[in-house]
């Protein structure tokens, strides 16, 4: 009975973290998250980051896996790059993991 409660829970949290995944992906969600806690996003509406986001050349998904020779793989829930326009009329590229 222990191995069928404990097999339940571990499929459980792992349905969880697929939805988490899912939602964190979806633009709007993604937006706000990233209108909340990147500085170099503060001036910029979320209409506006919206639009960066369903840009292709200025949002990009990244492998979610990065090797370190001598140290391992690691895997990242997400792993991407914005290029957000910044008031001085300059792009700063930021990396989201």
């Amino acid at each position: 009975m222990d191995t069928i409660i404990k097999d339940t829970l571990s499929q459980h949290k792992i349905m969880l973290d697929q939805n988490c995944k899912l939602m964190i992906s979806h633009e709007e969600m993604l937006s706000r998250i990233i209108k909340e806690f990147v500085e170099e996003a503060k001036h910029l509406s979320i209409e506006e980051i919206i639009e960066i986001v369903q840009d292709e050349h200025r949002f990009q998904r990244l492998n979610n896996e990065n090797t370190i020779p001598g140290y391992g793989t690691g895997r990242f829930d997400f792993f991407g790059c914005i290029d957000l326009p910044q008031l001085d009329h300059t792009i700063k590229r930021i990396y989201l993991k």
